[in-house]
């Protein structure tokens, strides 16, 4: 038992490499990167177009830490971008919130169907410009031979 909370502890306690590593993020920390990475991901926002479903586009804030985008097929949607060289993943390890069990009727569908399809691709604020452009012809090439997702 008392190797069991020394190890309750050991899990909530920051190793000092990991709290020299957010001390040393936090002083380099600079707002203008957000604002950098958000004209970054408007830009591609407006190169990707209607080509597949870029979610969340009427939320009044966008900061794009990750870019979304919804595709009916997201293995091979993923494995095509990769192989143009652009680090596209899918979120296996975000989950929706099941309907309780005494209500089946609240099964979050829609939640489920997008979590399904939903990959991100790289969107940051010291990617260049023509590297934005490559992926947006990427993601329409794609897009042209694996089937988008169409509805929200």
């Amino acid at each position: 038992a008392a190797s069991g909370n020394a190890n309750a502890k050991i899990r909530f306690r920051p190793s000092a490499t990991m709290l020299w590593l957010m001390n040393r993020r936090l002083a380099r920390f600079e707002l203008s990167q957000i604002d950098q990475r958000r004209m970054k991901g408007e830009t591609l926002t407006r190169l990707i177009g209607d080509a597949v479903v870029l979610p969340a586009q009427a939320n009044a804030h966008h900061d794009y830490w990750v870019y979304p985008l919804l595709v009916s097929k997201p293995k091979k949607f993923i494995d095509a971008l990769r192989a143009e060289g652009f680090d596209a993943a899918d979120l296996p390890r975000s989950q929706h919130i099941a309907e309780p069990a005494d209500r089946p009727e609240l099964k979050p569908a829609t939640a489920a169907a997008v979590m399904r399809d939903l990959i991100v691709v790289p969107c940051y604020d010291t990617m260049p410009d023509r590297e934005l452009e490559r992926l947006a012809a990427v993601v329409k090439k794609v897009a042209a031979t694996v089937p988008a997702r169409k509805e929200q």
